[in-house]
Formats: C-alpha cells, sequence, structure tokens
C-alpha cells in the first residue's frame, strides 16, 4: 500500500525530509507497521499525523469555527 506525507517532516529513522504529497517511503522499502500506525496516528514525535494511505488524502482535520447564528427579533 501506497502513503503520501500530509505535511513537511523529517524521517527521524533515515533522514530523509518530506514534502506535502510525497509518497511515503520515498525508495518503496518496507516499513514495518508498528512505524506505519506511528506515522498515520500521531503516535509519533510530531504527536501528529504525518501520512496517509494514497487515495484517503485529506486535509488535515482542522476543524474552523463556526460563527454562532444570529438571533433575529421578531415583531411582536
Amino acid at each position: 500500500m501506497m502513503y503520501k506525507a500530509l505535511c513537511v517532516f523529517r524521517d527521524l529513522q533515515d533522514g530523509y525530509l518530506y514534502n506535502t504529497d510525497e509518497p511515503f517511503p520515498h525508495d518503496g522499502r518496507d516499513i514495518p507497521t508498528d512505524r506505519l500506525e506511528a506515522l498515520l496516528t500521531g503516535k509519533n514525535a510530531a504527536k501528529r499525523p504525518l501520512i496517509v494511505r494514497t487515495g484517503e488524502f485529506t486535509e488535515p482535520d482542522v476543524k474552523t469555527p463556526q460563527k454562532p447564528k444570529k438571533r433575529t427579533k421578531t415583531k411582536e
């Protein structure tokens, strides 16, 4: 399965600098399941997901605050 970088990050295992949307791994090597899990879930030094499965690429889960709806006064 292929993955993409969600953001710019340096792989602490091989020192490679990944750019956003770049394939992971850069050299096609096999990555241990526990390492993939750490990069996919945020259980890593950056404390956030760094990669996503190809085909499931989405923007990082950042919720934009919504403005409260204005209450309109009704005429009585």
